[in-house]
């Protein structure tokens, strides 16, 4: 039985990005591969806001906060998934940032529905016996879950609310991944608005995880345009397993 979720606390943008792409029964809304970029760039996304990765040269690149992370839970002997996949990264630098999204995103739908279910944000559906091999649905706990992402960027970009670097970020991850189409909708020149917004974060004095996040999303969007239109999964380099 998951426990209750903490409402204190601010789901991640893997967790906000998964929720979004899955309606208030755990159904998806997009392909699974396309829901897999997504959140595997939502998770990339999350490590460069809070201080751990940067983008140089279309690879990824340790800041000695992570590495100094490395070395405490090396230590410990206690790593976590985010550990896990920063230790990955640091031994394996001659990955493309296109190459580790498309690697990570088999497996981080499941990695992030597993923290969910484990916060008490979501609760597995159970499949009929004779469609046990169908993959596990996750069923939100608060049936408005799946809104909440849109429903803080609709605000944003219609100029009600401030518009963060975060904002930015989740509103042109939705774009590259189409899910901005059913999220925000009512938006009237929803591309405009989005794209207005991704160009001035891009001509403006751009710090290091700015360019960053923004270098993330372009193979995000490439990633999730061949898969939308192939039926084989997204290339990758076969790393994270």
């Amino acid at each position: 039985m998951p426990r209750p979720p903490d409402g204190q606390t601010p789901l991640r943008p893997g967790r906000r990005f998964y929720l979004c792409a899955h309606d208030a029964r755990g159904r998806p809304l997009l392909p699974a591969p396309v829901i897999g970029i997504g959140t595997a760039s939502a998770i990339f996304g999350d490590l460069i806001l809070i201080g751990y990765l940067i983008i140089v040269d279309d690879h990824f690149q340790l800041l000695p906060r992570a590495r100094a992370l490395l070395q405490e839970t090396s230590s410990r002997g206690r790593p976590t998934a985010y550990t896990s996949l920063l230790h990955d990264l640091f031994r394996n630098p001659k990955v493309t940032v296109r190459g580790w999204t498309a690697d990570l995103a088999p497996y981080a739908p499941h990695w992030i529905a597993h923290r969910l279910e484990a916060h008490g944000h979501v609760r597995e559906v159970n499949h009929p016996r004779l469609l046990r091999r169908t993959p596990p649905r996750y069923e939100p706990v608060d049936r408005n879950a799946p809104n909440h992402l849109g429903d803080r960027l609709l605000l944003a970009l219609s100029g009600r609310s401030s518009l963060t670097l975060l904002d930015m970020f989740e509103a042109g991850l939705l774009q590259a991944t189409q899910l901005h189409r059913s999220r925000l909708a009512s938006l009237p020149d929803l591309d405009d608005v989005i794209d207005h917004e991704l160009r001035k974060l891009g001509t403006s004095e751009l710090t290091p995880r700015t360019q960053s996040l923004c270098a993330l999303l372009v193979p995000t969007r490439a990633l999730a345009t061949a898969a939308t239109h192939s039926r084989t999964p997204a290339d990758t380099n076969r790393i994270y397993v």
